[in-house]
């Protein structure tokens, strides 16, 4: 009788655990994760579970039983970052305390900007990704096979999306890259026009977000400003917010009424709750 039990994140892991203990010749339940489960589990005298990530946390919160966490290798990590770069420079990772850290590290290796967030639990882990996409995402345009079809295809999917804000930035060419074996090369002008209508559609999308709050009161962190001019602040999904000068509010968290745009249009004027 196995005193094992492996509980796997999702079906995707079950047939590669049971090879993998099949060729250790180890005799180990393996099935996805579900705390109905137990029971059963506890009468066919299982006293040691294995769990991976998220999936360890969460067994230590509903079993009194010895958990045993198969780390994350360093080397999945590295491969994951090394493809998301691909798509572009920042690039956020969100985990667990489990999650190995110092990830940031990485960043003038690989030539991006990572920024390693760790939740508490599910909804916390949505509150992070929101607030990572809050953000804004990156998009790079000017790639060789980006013909005008491709492109327009690429504006229509973005514009779907519901981000806040796009960091564009245009496609250049690396000697020595697989990229070069692609045909259809967009001219420089060709990349500046496509990048300034992303540019603009992201100034179209910052502007509705921000619309969408006004009239909602919010915490602000207040910066000191530079003499003579107003404060700004950010509230918790990064609006920027506008208020007059006052030194006493300097890097204060303050209850702010959002209202309508200031005259640049880059922030909301605030009023003190």
């Amino acid at each position: 009788m196995s005193q094992i039990w492996y509980a796997a994140f999702s079906e995707d892991f079950v047939e590669q655990a049971q090879k993998i203990f099949k060729k250790l010749d180890k005799d180990v339940i393996v099935t996805v994760w579900d705390p109905e489960l137990v029971p059963e589990m506890l009468r066919r005298g299982v006293s040691v579970i294995l769990g991976r990530g998220a999936t360890a946390l969460r067994i230590r919160k509903v079993v009194d039983l010895p958990v045993v966490e198969i780390p994350i290798p360093f080397e999945d990590m590295a491969d994951t970052l090394i493809e998301a770069s691909s798509y572009g420079r920042n690039i956020g990772v969100i985990g667990y305390n489990n999650l190995l850290s110092g990830l940031e590290r990485l960043n003038p290796i690989l030539n991006v900007s990572i920024r390693q967030i760790f939740a508490v639990d599910e909804d916390d882990t949505y509150h992070q990704i929101q607030k990572l996409k809050n953000e804004g995402v990156d998009v790079i345009v000017g790639t060789r096979g980006e013909t005008e079809e491709y492109f327009g295809q690429a504006y229509e999917f973005i514009e779907s999306l519901d981000v806040t804000q796009l960091h564009v930035f245009s496609y250049s060419e690396r000697p020595g890259t697989q990229a070069l074996k692609i045909d259809h090369v967009v001219a420089p002008e060709e990349k500046h026009r496509r990048s300034q209508q992303l540019l603009e559609l992201s100034d179209e999308k910052t502007r509705a977000f921000y619309a969408r709050h006004i009239g909602q009161t919010m915490p602000v962190l207040l910066e000191r400003p530079k003499p003579g001019l107003p404060m700004h602040g950010f509230t918790p999904n990064y609006i920027r917010v506008e208020v007059p000068h006052d030194a006493a509010l300097d890097n204060q968290l303050v209850s702010v009424r959002l209202g309508d745009f200031n005259a640049d249009g880059t922030a909301l004027l605030g009023a003190m709750e």
